[in-house]
């Protein structure tokens, strides 16, 4: 599984530019490796695999410290290429410490693919990976928090839309609770995919793996339209992002930047977050799983509700369920 950089570089340079190439340890002299990238690119799009290249790098500094600037830095790759079971398994044992269950299992499956590519490659005899066991997290997902109908109301009108920011600030909290769309359909959303006709206006997300699905905008169509009006973006051109960073329009907001949007409005809104009997900072994913749960509980079908938040299949929507048995309530 060899990777040639004529074909490779392009996609690395676009979406794991942290990523492009083990190039230091001896193992791989004469070995082009696309890191997570290049096993993944066929089934992955490109923000996924910027996410998987930030987990095996959690690892990296885990094992050579904080100040490891990239994947490609020399002693990244020693500490990954020398890492054992045992090595995984403390790193494990340390993000459990303050990360759910889901978060730190997710980033071990991160790992594991990495690994598995690289005993491909044959730069590790074995994979360290698949003896470390990820935590179980079904008894978490009964308990991950979810803002009650109140709360969200609450925290909509917290933003202060008398100014650009807040006005913006609102429709993305919107489109997370009221659509359950993902942070990086958000962040990422450009102004050609806003449908504006007569009958009402729609949303074509586009999802993980380049899908896309066509959502009514409903009750968050006004706020959209009063902010691309402030924003002077009525008449954009398609290409133009709908929330464009302060410093550069041509790039999206941070994800930092787009994270605080929820927890700072959270606050000044009253609403807390609690998840394992510790208060937490309100996440971006909140708002989508508070959307499946309010459909579910008014009566949405698993089915319907899979469509509306691009989900592949069933067994990942049936993480939300309460219960499913009618068509699904697009507005609570």
């Amino acid at each position: 599984m060899g990777v040639r950089h004529s074909e490779e570089a392009p996609v690395m340079d676009r979406a794991l530019a942290a990523l492009p190439t083990l190039p230091a340890h001896p193992a791989a002299q004469g070995v082009r490796v696309g890191g997570v990238g290049a096993l993944l690119a066929a089934k992955r799009n490109a923000h996924t695999l910027a996410a998987y290249a930030r987990d095996v790098l959690d690892l990296a500094r885990f094992l050579a410290g904080q100040d490891v600037f990239g994947l490609d830095d020399p002693r990244a790759v020693r500490a990954l290429l020398g890492a054992t079971s045992a090595d995984i398994a403390r790193w494990r044992d340390e993000l459990a410490r303050n990360r759910l269950p889901a978060t730190v299992a997710r980033k071990l499956s991160a790992v594991r693919t990495f690994y598995k590519l690289a005993t491909s490659e044959g730069l590790v005899r074995t994979n360290p990976a698949t003896l470390v066991e990820a935590p179980k997290v079904q008894a978490h997902r009964a308990r991950a928090p979810f803002l009650e109908a109140p709360e969200v109301r609450r925290l909509l009108a917290a933003p202060n839309t008398s100014t650009l920011t807040g006005k913006r600030d609102r429709v993305i909290l919107a489109l997370a609770f009221r659509l359950g769309l993902r942070s990086d359909e958000i962040r990422l959303l450009t102004v050609g995919q806003i449908e504006r006709d007569g009958v009402g206006w729609k949303l074509r997300v586009v999802g993980k793996g380049g899908k896309e699905r066509t959502l009514a905008l409903n009750g968050v169509a006004s706020l959209l339209r009063d902010y691309l009006h402030a924003a002077g973006l009525e008449t954009a051109p398609a290409g133009a992002l709908v929330f464009p960073s302060p410093l550069d329009p041509s790039r999206p907001l941070a994800r930092r930047v787009f994270a605080r949007i929820f927890a700072r409005h959270a606050k000044r809104a009253g609403v807390v977050v609690e998840a394992n009997g510790r208060v937490r900072e309100l996440s971006p994913h909140v708002g989508r799983r508070t959307f499946a749960t309010r459909v579910l509980d008014c009566g949405g079908s698993i089915e319907a509700l899979r469509r509306a938040m691009g989900h592949a299949n069933t067994a990942t929507t049936a993480r939300y369920d309460r219960r499913a048995d009618a068509d699904v309530v697009a507005d609570y």
